[in-house]
């Protein structure tokens, strides 16, 4: 265990113990409170640092196991090639899952909507990689990303956690730097842009 794991024991049971000390020694409770403040602000640093990581990680590993090698387009000269027969079924059923928002659950992974599909995982990765031209990554995030700019929309005073939240986004840092990313400045800035635009 950490010493700040340690510091929160100690915490709780000084409390308990300083519950029957005379008035003059509350000097000691307060001393110990704040290193428990201490404790809990840390753990919260420490939860974001982490979390932030293994969302990076999570979303770096899906693109990679998404990002299948796809075959150039043919030469205009050549035949064009038949489209695969499973592609105009699936092309339907994507269409049905995008229309019901399926984009905004968090953490959907590749093998996760492959299911919801109905699909294999490599025919789908090879239907987002020949007709979207992205990986799955890529794919989620711009859905993601068009949601929250409509719902920014119709929601003007709805608060950034709240956007990225209903837009399916695991953390707050996450989507800010996801959108940042694809429209050069961050929501509260589009947003504002959009307002004084209109």
């Amino acid at each position: 265990m950490s010493i700040f794991t340690y510091l929160a024991i100690l915490f709780g049971i000084s409390c308990g113990i300083l519950t029957f000390l005379p008035d003059r020694f509350v000097f000691i409770w307060l001393l110990s409170a704040a290193l428990f403040c201490i404790y809990l602000y840390r753990c919260y640093q420490n939860y974001i640092f982490f979390y932030d990581r293994v969302e990076d990680a999570l979303m770096e590993d899906e693109e990679d196991m998404s990002s299948e090698p796809v075959d150039e387009p043919q030469l205009a000269t050549e035949a064009v090639p038949s489209i695969p027969e499973y592609h105009s079924d699936l092309s339907r059923r994507i269409s049905e899952w995008i229309e019901g928002k399926g984009y905004t659950r968090p953490g959907i992974t590749l093998n996760d909507l492959s299911s919801a599909l109905g699909t294999n995982r490599t025919y789908l990765s090879e239907y987002i990689n020949t007709v979207f031209r992205k990986s799955f990554r890529d794919w989620i995030s711009d859905l993601r990303i068009d949601y929250a700019k409509g719902f920014m929309d119709s929601n003007p005073q709805a608060r950034i956690q709240e956007v990225s939240e209903t837009s399916g986004f695991l953390s707050i840092s996450h989507f800010s730097r996801t959108f940042s990313e694809r429209e050069g400045c961050s929501p509260s800035q589009w947003r504002k842009d959009r307002q004084t635009g209109q």
